[in-house]
């Protein structure tokens, strides 16, 4: 999971694609998390998160500026180097006049179903049953515990369907 807080820190759209192009190749991360501030919004597929973002207008110019920097850093240079070089496209690119100020509204307009708002607060301790029904029945792969409206962590929702259900035949096999 890679956390993204784009209140605090004021976020262009762009730098916000070229984040989910370098998270997808440099990291093993799955999904971003947005919060404003503290407060979770909502997470995304690193994917679905850069397919959309790549489709807004102008954007194909960061997947110009990324691969151009990828290609004019030296093989095995590290993170910072890279970034570098793709930051040094982009300024060449014009990047300030088609990036947007990322704000709550704009996210969920661009990543509409594709941002999952699920959430229960966190149990603290061991989850009840109806704890871990709420959570197996949510629609997003990864669903937020908060402790109030802030992000505690994030549960993979199969991988714990995938637990609760072995746990369950394991106990099922053992009273036979």
């Amino acid at each position: 999971m890679l956390g993204l807080d784009f209140t605090s820190t004021p976020w262009w759209s762009t730098r916000l694609l070229l984040v989910a192009l370098l998270a997808a190749d440099f990291t093993d991360a799955e999904v971003i998390a947005f919060l404003d501030g503290e407060r979770f919004v909502g997470t995304a597929r690193l994917g679905a998160v850069r397919r959309t973002l790549a489709e807004l207008s102008g954007h194909r110019l960061v997947q110009a500026a990324y691969s151009a920097g990828m290609a004019a850093a030296p093989p095995q240079a590290p993170v910072r180097d890279v970034v570098q070089a793709i930051a040094a496209e982009l300024r060449m690119r014009n990047e300030p006049a088609v990036k947007i100020d990322v704000t709550e509204p704009d996210l969920r307009r661009w990543l509409g179903d594709v941002l999952f708002d699920d959430a229960i607060a966190d149990p603290r301790g061991a989850p009840t049953l109806l704890d871990l029904y709420d959570l197996s029945t949510k629609r997003a792969p990864f669903v937020a515990l908060l402790a109030g409206p802030t992000l505690d962590t994030l549960v993979d929702r199969r991988e714990l369907t995938t637990r609760i259900a072995t746990a369950f035949i394991r106990d099922q096999l053992a009273r036979r």
